[in-house]
């Protein structure tokens, strides 16, 4: 349902934006939105309140900055819980991994890096790990309380495979030049991956926390 009120659309499109990330600001994504708001009988008064707030929304930096093809923190949880649950039923392999920075330096000398190193070297991040992994795999954040860190799903991927490719993805990270600012640096990546393993008490909850508990024996 479309609100009426401007603070109950700016909750909606709060809401949207996460869910979808920036790829809700495509132009295609915006007016398959429109048409099917039309068919359900909504009036472009109301269409128009909601597209207005969402427009100030993006001019102002509220919305997502995640790169195209990276899943906001609502869609990642949405798919993660899904896969548990196929798993659960029907037994298919599934693996994640979580990555995160360490340090970052150059000519050998390392540091652990500050808030806005890490924020402008998450999008270059997301960009190597995507194209480190299968098209099938699917990359992106968890939010709170899990900040700065990269999410992957690899559904049917059984442990080994999985590994594999965390080694791939750590190689590649650690190998590459990160331009930061006006500096060219290396960075050291922390690479975990969990395999769920059939648990009927595993939850996404409980999943999570067993992933964050990999990944602290990994830093």
């Amino acid at each position: 349902v479309i609100p009426d009120d401007h603070n109950a659309a700016d909750s909606a499109v709060a809401k949207i934006t996460s869910f979808f990330g920036q790829t809700f600001a495509s132009e295609q994504t915006r007016d398959t939105l429109i048409s099917a708001l039309k068919a359900k009988g909504y009036s472009r008064e109301r269409i128009d309140l909601f597209f207005n707030r969402l427009t100030e929304q993006v001019a102002s930096g509220k919305t997502s900055s995640l790169p195209p093809n990276i899943l906001a923190s609502n869609n990642m949880l949405f798919l993660l819980n899904r896969e548990i649950k196929l798993q659960a039923r029907y037994t298919i392999p599934l693996s994640t991994m979580m990555i995160t920075v360490s340090q970052i330096g150059n000519d050998g000398s390392l540091r652990k890096p500050h808030s806005d190193e890490t924020d402008l070297l998450l999008p270059q991040i997301f960009s190597t790990v995507k194209k480190s992994l299968r098209e099938t795999d699917l990359v992106g954040t968890l939010g709170k309380p899990f900040v700065n860190v990269v999410f992957v799903i690899m559904s049917m991927t059984d442990d080994a495979a999985a590994h594999a490719a965390s080694h791939r993805v750590k190689s590649d990270l650690d190998s590459k030049k990160f331009v930061v600012g006006n500096e060219t640096l290396s960075i050291v990546a922390a690479v975990s991956v969990t395999f769920y393993e059939r648990n009927d008490n595993l939850n996404l909850k409980n999943y999570l926390a067993l992933a964050a508990e990999n990944h602290k024996r990994q830093r």
